[in-house]
């Protein structure tokens, strides 16, 4: 990860920290490194592989955790291997691209999923469809189960 993409991810904190004054909510944040690390492999694609193969060589190991975590470490692999971290971690994608995650059936449509993308560029909300009733993503279909409907706080 650049210095730069990092002072970005760090304003971008320090808005909201400032911004945020309520005395019932209280912000955490993620490591921002091992953020920018999900947002590349979230969006990367099979030459990641090798990165990743090259990494757990080199010691790697359960980078999820603060005290194992070496992000000096990918930044050597990403480089060895001729990757750039932030062109994956900014990568947008096209409606019409095929996604790196679609491999994966999750019973939710990609219409369905588009259209979610679209609602909340306007800032609207989807309803918890165990309260609300079926929102159409398709998962209960693809599960053989029924949402539960009714208020579950009660």
């Amino acid at each position: 990860m650049t210095p730069h993409a990092l002072d970005n991810l760090r304003a971008k904190q320090d808005f909201l920290r400032k911004r945020v004054r309520a005395r019932n909510v209280r912000l955490k944040f993620h490591d921002l490194e091992s953020s920018f690390l999900e947002g590349v492999f979230s969006r990367g694609d099979s030459a990641l592989g090798n990165a990743i193969s090259l990494a757990w060589q080199k010691g790697c190991r359960f980078d999820g955790w603060r005290e194992t975590f070496k992000p000096q470490l990918w930044r050597e692999v990403f480089q060895e291997a001729g990757l750039d971290p932030v062109a994956y971690a900014m990568r947008r994608f096209d409606d019409e691209e095929l996604l790196p995650w679609e491999v994966i059936d999750t019973g939710v449509s990609m219409e369905f999923l588009l259209s979610e993308r679209l609602k909340s560029v306007r800032g609207e909300l989807t309803a918890d469809c165990t309260l609300e009733g079926c929102t159409g993503c398709g998962v209960c279909e693809s599960l053989g189960v029924r949402p539960v409907l009714g208020n579950k706080r009660e």
